[in-house]
């Protein structure tokens, strides 16, 4: 499965409004994407240090992941890519230049597209 940037943001965005004890996301806290997807990037935002979080499940056909909290990094990167301006200029900027979206690149692009806005550079 190929990552969705797109369901990246918003679970991060959905993480972070949640947070709380006992709050918990779920792949059925995101129903306009298919459940296996939500879990599969929820999987991965844990897998990369971005969200705390458990597997609920591990059964050979389905696993389920939820996630409690974004940790100091998940934070950090989200606070490059919520403004929907900076986020659509990211993509916008890497379709434009043929760069596939790595956590590397989109950092990059929105931290320089960040730049542009404040200094006009």
């Amino acid at each position: 499965m190929q990552r969705n940037w797109d369901l990246i943001r918003k679970l991060l965005i959905k993480i972070e409004e949640t947070e709380g004890y006992g709050n918990w996301i779920t792949p059925h806290s995101i129903p306009e994407n298919p459940h296996e997807q939500v879990a599969y990037h929820i999987g991965l935002l844990i897998e990369a240090g971005y969200a705390n979080g458990k597997k609920s499940s591990d059964f050979d056909l389905m696993r389920d992941f939820c996630a409690t909290s974004l940790t100091w990094q998940g934070h950090e990167f989200l606070d490059k890519i919520r403004s929907d301006t900076v986020w659509k200029k990211t993509k916008a900027t890497a379709l434009e230049k043929g760069i596939d979206l790595s956590v590397e690149v989109v950092s990059t692009i929105a931290s320089r597209v960040i730049e542009r806005l404040l200094y006009g550079n």
